[in-house]
């Protein structure tokens, strides 16, 4: 109840009436108006106001002193009803430290999450190739054949080859995707961008600069020559077979470059940015993961650990996944695209990579690299965002505060141990 005046005056009559001279609580005192009061007018104007009382409060909040009976409460309130004050602080992230805009997101998540989804991948892929080696156009007539040439051998010829090879990788997403639902951290939109979606303008932007960009390098090889065709014995599939590996290369091959994006960009650095500040650590300690994903010679183990980086500052720098996405995807379909039309060999650096090879990716994943920096940076693609994040470790502590700190528009704080103030 407010303080007034007519506060202590009802203190003071009920004193008289109860003739025991105690102090009563002036909670249980009844309302008694100012002229009533049986004292002196004088001394109830030298009775303190409460904006005084205030005053003297703020100034030293944390022993506020007692005026008789009175003493400045500190309130305690439910913490369900004020969550949003005692709670919740705003984070800004770059994209490796997202998985801190789920609340719930502890060290061990990534742990579990990555748990699952190897699990769930190590069922996928098991149940795929006994499905897969159970056609016959698969396992052919020819029993001597090894499972893994034939794949290698027909991945341009036969339609189930190509769907294999790059179907099995593919199954990354649905095994990541898994996990995170469980696991989090949520929405799923966080692992695409600080923006929770999937930028569509960039995505496409970066797709166009990577076919001009890859294009180019598909027509310095041609000139050059700089792959051969040793080891590949390619065949002009009969026309259907033609027609249903150009559906799998522009459908499901972007589909295989976005799944592994997620695992090897998406889960891996936000894994080590939940661990590790510095975005260096994010971006690259994932490349030798990525690198040992391909059974590539020197040469060709060396330009895959350069896109991995690449691709990963790419990450930090537009704040999400697109750019990565982009630059796989025209990487893979220019690659099959050159074995299906001009006989080059799409696995030949697994082999017999040269100099010339790395040097001539290198210089095109460079190229790409700083064009889209270029357009992010001249479209201002947000590199950052900030989110209202539930803080765990006050997510259980009341929140107490004083009239006087309320007043002066002093956040609420939750102290261990709040003291007992009056009588």
């Amino acid at each position: 109840m407010p303080w007034s005046s007519s506060n202590t005056a009802a203190q003071s009559a009920e004193s008289t009436a109860s003739g025991s001279g105690s102090e009563q609580d002036p909670v249980q005192a009844a309302p008694v108006s100012p002229g009533d009061d049986p004292r002196p007018v004088s001394q109830l104007l030298a009775l303190p106001p409460l904006t005084d009382a205030i005053k003297q409060v703020s100034k030293n909040p944390e022993n506020p002193p007692a005026h008789g009976s009175y003493a400045v409460p500190v309130y305690n309130l439910d913490p369900s009803l004020t969550s949003d004050m005692s709670a919740s602080v705003e984070r800004t992230l770059p994209y490796h430290r997202l998985a801190f805009a789920d609340g719930r997101s502890r060290w061990f998540t990534p742990l579990l999450e990555g748990l699952v989804a190897l699990v769930v991948y190590v069922v996928l892929i098991t149940l795929f190739t006994v499905v897969m080696m159970s056609i016959p156009l698969i396992i052919r007539a020819d029993k001597t054949t090894d499972f893994g040439t034939y794949i290698r051998d027909d991945v341009l010829n036969d339609p189930l080859a190509m769907f294999f090879v790059f179907g099995s990788v593919a199954l990354m997403f649905p095994a990541i995707r898994v996990a995170r639902l469980i696991f989090g951290p949520r929405p799923w939109g966080l692992v695409h961008s600080v923006q929770r979606r999937v930028r569509w303008s960039l995505l496409l932007t970066a797709l166009v600069v990577g076919a001009f960009c890859y294009g180019l390098l598909s027509l310095l090889t041609l000139m050059l020559d700089g792959f051969s065709s040793i080891g590949f014995h390619h065949k002009q599939p009969h026309e259907v077979a033609f027609w249903l590996n150009m559906v799998l290369l522009l459908v499901l091959v972007p589909l295989q470059c976005y799944a592994e994006e997620l695992v090897f960009r998406g889960y891996l650095m936000q894994t080590i940015g939940r661990w590790l500040k510095n975005p260096a650590w994010a971006i690259l300690l994932p490349a030798p993961f990525f690198m040992l994903a391909h059974g590539y010679d020197l040469w060709g183990q060396a330009s895959i650990v350069v896109m991995a980086v690449l691709a990963g500052f790419l990450c930090w720098y537009t704040g999400g996944l697109e750019a990565a996405i982009g630059m796989h995807v025209m990487n893979n379909i220019t690659t099959m695209a050159m074995g299906m039309f001009a006989n080059t060999d799409p696995l030949q650096m697994q082999s017999s990579g040269t100099p010339t090879d790395f040097a001539m990716v290198l210089a095109t994943e460079v190229l790409y690299t700083a064009a889209i920096c270029w357009f992010t940076h001249y479209r201002g693609y947000l590199r950052t965002a900030t989110f209202t994040v539930q803080d765990p470790k006050q997510s259980h502590a009341p929140v107490q505060f004083s009239p006087a700190q309320a007043s002066q528009g002093h956040s609420p704080q939750s102290p261990e141990q709040p003291k007992q103030q009056g009588k």
